[in-house]
């Protein structure tokens, strides 16, 4: 386990997991010998995560599914385990170990961050406690498994350096140590003091005006109390 950063309500840690991605069918007799070995059903619901002190089991696709140790295991039972599984008909299992990283998200204001990095739409209702998703993070294919206060992410190992600098620029980028940022200012109500300060301040009352000056560049784009802002060292 590696602490990579934590700050602002966001809290990052690699972590040393071990994975087994396991393909069958996902009928009764799938089930069985799943739950013969390590004593849990395997998720039936595509896209469902079930969750214990040892382990979290995920339901990728309508005929794979995967196991992520929390807890350490010998490598040894990770191998017997998986040569029982290959031993049956119809079930495949590999050990996917050492082929991918690992990242828990953590904190209150992970779900800002993370949207600095992808589109993906990290809101309840459309990314439910307790679920997994395959979506692009910072450019690469990752999973991402919601866990109610916590997320993991997990991506191909050939991309860990460059997938640990894209975080490390994310929350500088919070900090303001770039020398160029950007964020969205939106005031819904005109008569609102703080948007006529803004405005006043700024002088910008069009659509399409530019106001800068040595620590911000402004652009309104609509009619509304919208700005594109672009920072210059906080």
């Amino acid at each position: 386990m590696t602490q990579l950063l934590s700050s602002q309500g966001v809290d990052i840690t690699q972590k040393n997991f071990q994975q087994i991605i396991i393909r069958g069918d996902g009928k009764d007799q799938f089930n069985q010998i799943i739950n013969q070995e390590i004593s849990a059903l395997p998720p039936s619901k595509n896209l469902e995560v079930i969750i214990n002190d040892k382990f979290m089991f995920a339901k990728n696709s309508f005929d794979q599914w995967s196991i992520i140790y929390l807890v350490e295991q010998r490598y040894k039972e990770v191998l017997n385990f998986i040569s029982k599984i290959n031993s049956k008909d119809d079930i495949l299992a590999s050990d996917y170990s050492y082929g991918q990283v690992y990242f828990e998200i953590s904190g209150k204001n992970r779900n800002e961050f993370l949207n600095k990095l992808t589109h993906f739409d990290l809101r309840l209702k459309k990314f439910p406690a307790f679920s997994m998703a395959q979506t692009l993070i910072a450019k690469i294919d990752c999973s991402i498994y919601n866990l109610k206060d916590k997320y993991i992410v997990t991506c191909n190992r050939s991309f860990e350096d460059y997938f640990k600098e894209r975080l490390k620029d994310t929350a500088n980028i919070q900090h303001g140590k770039f020398n160029i940022g950007f964020l969205d200012w939106w005031e819904p109500n005109i008569s609102n003091r703080s948007s006529k300060s803004f405005c006043n301040r700024t002088g910008i009352k069009k659509k399409f005006c530019i106001y800068h000056n040595n620590n911000l560049c402004c652009f309104r784009h609509s009619t509304h109390f919208s700005w594109n802002i672009y920072l210059s060292y906080i």
